[in-house]
């Protein structure tokens, strides 16, 4: 586990270098030397309710991801079957994704249903979406899909992980879906928190 850890952080900081000046959104480099571990959960645990309490105020529009919402939308089997990656450091929660496969036949559909880290830690954002690549990869899906709004920093992150906006499918493929949102609400993008958990049906 130490040589992945370290081999995380060695390649979040050279992909946090490059994001820096596309995404416009400082981060505090000198975190990457933490010691991130991302692994599976059955539950959200009380640790998540200080993660929400850090991340709310940084977005102007988000559905509430409160302990008891994301336990009864990701880990109660009556509402589907997810996976989900959880980043920490040891007792602290610094993010995570939430991951579904989609068996149709022979073809298998993949989505990163949802994806959240703490906004000043977007090495730990670049981590949980190269695990989350790694991670649908080895569940044999033929295309990854992963919705954000155009603009937010998550989408050059995706771009970086090899998503892009076409139609073509291919043997193995990723897609994301950018979304622009309404010039009228007057919110710049990386303020606005919309993936796939927030549509039901998937």
């Amino acid at each position: 586990m130490t040589g992945i850890k370290e081999k995380w952080r060695m390649r979040a900081k050279h992909y946090t270098n490059k994001l820096l000046s596309a995404v416009n959104q400082p981060t505090t480099l000198d975190k990457l030397d933490s010691e991130v571990e991302i692994s599976d959960i059955k539950y959200f645990d009380e640790r998540i309710v200080e993660f929400w309490n850090r991340v709310k105020g940084n977005y102007d529009f988000i559905v509430e991801r409160t302990r008891e919402y994301l336990n009864l939308r990701y880990c109660d089997l009556r509402g589907g079957s997810y996976r989900v990656r959880l980043a920490a450091d040891g007792e602290q929660v610094l993010g995570f994704s939430v991951l579904r496969v989609n068996r149709l036949k022979e073809y298998h559909e993949g989505y990163v249903v949802d994806f959240l880290a703490l906004p000043e830690r977007l090495d730990v954002a670049w981590l949980l979406a190269d695990d989350a690549v790694a991670q649908l990869y080895e569940e044999g899906v033929n295309v990854a899909r992963y919705q954000v709004i155009k603009g937010h920093p998550y989408e050059v992150i995706f771009k970086k992980q090899g998503f892009y906006k076409n139609k073509d499918i291919r043997q193995f493929s990723f897609k994301w879906m950018s979304e622009t949102p309404d010039e009228t609400m007057g919110l710049h993008p990386s303020r606005i928190h919309f993936v796939y958990g927030d549509i039901t049906g998937i």
